[in-house]
């Protein structure tokens, strides 16, 4: 037995370890010597994310507002920046002062960013004088301010009316409530027309934005601005500096302080942060002192656990190969299992392939000749591996037990569905099809326990899907019989050939394998094709066989008649002369009466009995039917078929038995 080596094992731990070094080098090397460019990159992209938040959180402001507004009547958008309330006449009888007292006071307490809202109507718009209900959210709770300053003289509300749409603006002072506010102010108009109503005024707090700034911050040490498109500082992670001008800020010393500044996505403002070069610098390497701590940690539990890992696997190598050598015996001793030789007839030409995916197969087939008869069989059972193949050994011993009783292919099928059922403790189960082929007529009988469809002529033989074997005890299988005709071949697979599986997911399918010839080598061949370098994952199985009798073709074919049946048969004297009569007589008939293209000629001796097997694919005539002319069985303008032939051939025989199947006659002569 082969000694495993430690060597590559330890090399390549050391490989593996020297990787490690250099990677974690180079990245603390790069942090120290590059590491105002790694902070500029960082804190940028920290900036753009920030950015982008408090763009979020306005928006969302926005969007409240305008959902409030469009309660009332329409909201006309000209772009994505501007728009307006319009009200028609109905809209406009329906406000009340009590309506809009309620509707406000609702909206501000539901909006946690809203410090106030209000509106401010036109004299005589509502109820006479002008109307401006304004409420404020304040630290004892909402309240109403029925003296707030009259917006209407004010430049912001002469400048909304003439713009027509929304506008907002940032107070450069405290609010009358002791906060900074950002406000926006929406135009009311009637009917979509140039008649003014008055304006809706929302306050955002924007101590809001401030604390917002302090927990989305990534530095602790951060100074965070927003800056409005007048450079004047709206909020900030610190109140100090509201309202400062973007001129008479302090001057931070950027060898100190990282002064960096981004455009937000959408709104004409700025955010600019200053942030301690060391924090940043700081927090990577801390990051990557973790990294190199409690990686080496890890890096030396591995190393430990690969050790013990293969002294492990020098424990076990001895059993592995054990087994897997038990496994590769009993995969030789499955292949001794199937036939060595597969029976060699001149009528029927047998192939047959079992590649299994593993060292050992869960598929089998058997082919076994018993007189005239060919008995074969084809199986798959559910799983892989030993006990797989163990059943299957088991399953083909009885077969070749069961067909020396000469019993139909059900019966066969049921004593080994009773055997399964008796002696499967995993409770596997085992598709199977079993055929019966009589090799001098051609007929097939097959019993089909939820197998794949067998192939004729290029299409699926639709035979019943009896239930599988290993299931039900005494399930009641029956036979169904096909007739081969000359130069026909039957071929039985598993379903390893259709569901094999190319790189790209895609069955080799039913429908592939119907578009070839039924030859295995062929199949096979277009299979390997098929799935490329993909690993076969289920056992292949095929089993084909060619019915191949003596073929005349025309009358002049009987002269190799006699040659034949001496060669065949070994006939001589009354007895050949008898039979090789017969059959000229009735090839007379096929070809020059029936139209035929072929007769097929099969002959066999049970008993010291001549039986000649007669196929051919004329019109359809029963023989065994003939009357003399004297009885009138056929109209007088129509041609007999036969005439004194089948009277010839009545008398030489014993028995005539006719049968018509598809589009071919059969016909038995029993010789007398």
């Amino acid at each position: 037995m082969k000694r495993i080596s430690n060597r590559p094992a330890i090399r390549a731990l050391l490989l593996a370890l020297l990787v490690y070094i250099a990677i974690i080098g180079s990245m603390y090397a790069l942090s120290i010597f590059n590491g105002h460019k790694l902070t500029q990159q960082r804190t940028r992209r920290l900036m753009s994310s920030i950015a982008w938040n408090v763009e979020t959180m306005l928006y969302t402001m926005g969007n409240n507002a305008t959902s409030f507004l469009s309660s009332y009547g329409t909201i006309d958008m000209n772009d994505t920046d501007n728009s307006r309330l319009t009200l028609n006449q109905e809209e406009l009888a329906t406000l009340r002062h009590k309506q809009f007292a309620d509707a406000l006071d609702e909206f501000v307490l539901s909006n946690r960013y809203t410090a106030a809202a209000g509106f401010y109507f036109e004299p005589g718009v509502i109820d006479g004088p002008a109307f401006q209900p304004f409420y404020h959210r304040g630290d004892s709770g909402l309240s109403r301010i029925k003296d707030h300053f009259d917006i209407t003289h004010s430049s912001i509300y002469n400048k909304v009316q003439e713009e027509r749409h929304n506008w907002w603006y940032v107070s450069e002072h405290l609010s009358t409530y002791g906060e900074p506010i950002l406000t926006s102010v929406t135009p009311i108009y009637l009917n979509n027309t140039h008649h003014f109503l008055g304006v809706f005024v929302m306050d955002y707090a924007l101590t809001s934005l401030n604390q917002f700034l302090k927990d989305i911050r990534p530095y602790k040490e951060a100074e965070i601005f927003v800056i409005s498109s007048e450079n004047v500082v709206i909020a900030q992670t610190d109140s100090l500096y509201f309202g400062y001008h973007v001129e008479d800020l302090p001057n931070w010393d950027p060898e100190i302080f990282g002064n960096e500044e981004v455009d937000f996505p959408w709104l004409p403002w700025k955010l600019r942060m200053y942030t301690p070069i060391e924090a940043v610098q700081h927090t990577l390497l801390s990051f990557l002192n973790s990294f190199i701590l409690y990686g080496s940690a890890g890096l030396i539990l591995l190393i430990g656990c690969i050790a013990l890992a293969i002294r492990a696997i020098r424990r076990n190598t001895r059993a592995q190969q054990a087994i897997e050598n038990e496994i590769r015996m009993a995969g030789d001793v499955q292949k001794s299992l199937l036939p060595e030789q597969l029976p060699d007839l001149p009528e029927v030409k047998i192939n047959a392939l079992l590649r299994p995916a593993k060292d050992v197969a869960g598929d089998v087939y058997e082919v076994q000749q018993k007189g005239n008869f060919i008995y074969f069989m084809i199986g798959d059972v559910s799983g892989k591996g030993l006990q797989a193949s163990m059943l299957m050994a088991m399953l083909s011993g009885l077969f070749r037990h069961e067909i020396h009783y000469d019993k139909s292919p059900s019966h066969i099928m049921s004593q080994l569905n009773r055997a399964l059922v008796e002696r499967n403790p995993s409770t596997l189960f085992c598709t199977m099809l079993i055929g019966k082929l009589d090799t001098r007529s051609g007929e097939v009988q097959l019993c089909n326990a939820g197998h794949n469809l067998p192939v004729l002529r290029n299409k699926l033989i639709e035979l019943h899907p009896h239930m599988m074997l290993g299931i039900v005890p005494n399930y009641p299988y029956c036979d169904e019989m096909q007739w081969l005709n000359p130069g026909d071949t039957l071929l039985c697979y598993t379903d390893g050939v259709t569901e094999a599986m190319n790189s790209k997911r895609e069955l080799f399918g039913t429908a592939r394998l119907l578009s070839f010839k039924p030859h295995i080598n062929t199949i096979i061949q277009a299979v390997d094709a098929f799935c490329g370098r993909m690993k076969q994952a289920d056992d292949i199985t095929m089993l084909s066989l060619n019915y191949t009798p003596w073929v005349m073709h025309s009358v002049d074919d009987t002269a190799h008649l006699r040659e034949f049946l001496v060669e065949k048969t070994s006939m001589s004297g009354p007895t050949l002369a008898h039979t090789q009569l017969g059959i000229e007589e009735m090839a007379v008939n096929a070809f020059s009466y029936g139209q035929a293209s072929w007769l097929s000629v099969g002959v066999s001796i049970e008993n010291e009995v001549v039986n000649v097997h007669l196929v051919h694919n004329g019109d359809a005539f029963d023989p065994t039917q003939y009357v003399d002319k004297s009885k009138k069985l056929f109209k007088e303008d129509e041609l007999q078929i036969g005439g004194h032939g089948i009277s010839l051939v009545r008398q030489i025989t014993r028995e005539m038995r006719y049968e018509r199947w598809g589009n071919c006659n059969h016909l038995v002569l029993v010789m007398a």
